[in-house]
């Protein structure tokens, strides 16, 4: 894949959500946060994610010691709760991310994993006020142009499960049809798809989870 920037352009609009145009990267996209981490780890944060989703459970203590090392660096408390959540345990991974809103109430992966939980809860209301009522990117970041691909992925996914679980099903699959666009193969969007078009198998294993 190529790590030019490319332009997000929606395919269509609807009358229930303004989409506006932006570009998107795959190259690392610097920000306050990231400024609170030394440059060698940053280097070695692609390594990291790697040994996240091949062994999870060796990751934790690892990514325990960084956010006590870094604590105002939010990615780490954000790469703990995929840690826990992979390691299979959901408690730990919930309270990570409940902790990472805490302290970093402006981070948008803290604000996109607690949308995520209420989602999986059955409270999709809550999302508006978790995004600060600001339901595009653009909109909730108006200084911006560029954004990396992991913030369009994660915030267009939990805009499509919020649209679905309120009943507005035409405005999820138009963002559905955007997020295949950009990123077709991401474990994210997969993982979106079977909300808005879950196997009989999938409606089950939700509803035994208590999840919409």
């Amino acid at each position: 894949m190529s790590k030019k920037k490319r332009k997000h352009r929606p395919r269509k609009y609807s009358k229930d959500l303004q989409l506006l145009s932006y570009n998107i990267t795959e190259e690392p996209v610097e920000d306050k946060y990231t400024k609170q981490i030394p440059k060698k780890i940053i280097n070695q944060l692609q390594n990291i994610q790697e040994k996240i989703n091949r062994k999870p459970k060796k990751m934790i203590p690892q990514l325990v010691a960084y956010t006590k090392k870094y604590p105002n660096a939010p990615l780490f408390y954000n790469y703990l709760s995929v840690a826990y959540g992979r390691a299979g345990d959901r408690k730990k991974s919930e309270s990570t991310i409940l902790k990472n809103i805490k302290k970093h109430p402006d981070y948008l992966f803290a604000k996109l994993n607690y949308a995520n939980i209420c989602l999986k809860k059955g409270k999709p209301e809550k999302v508006p006020e978790i995004l600060n009522h600001k339901l595009d990117l653009k909109l909730m970041y108006p200084n911006r142009s560029t954004f990396h691909i992991s913030e369009f992925v994660g915030f267009t996914s939990v805009m499509c499960k919020y649209y679905n679980a309120m009943g507005e099903r035409e405005t999820a699959e138009l963002l559905f049809d955007n997020l295949k666009q950009i990123a077709p193969e991401n474990e994210t969007t997969k993982e979106t798809k079977r909300v808005l078009y879950p196997s009989l198998i999938g409606r089950i294993f939700r509803r035994l989870m208590g999840w919409r």
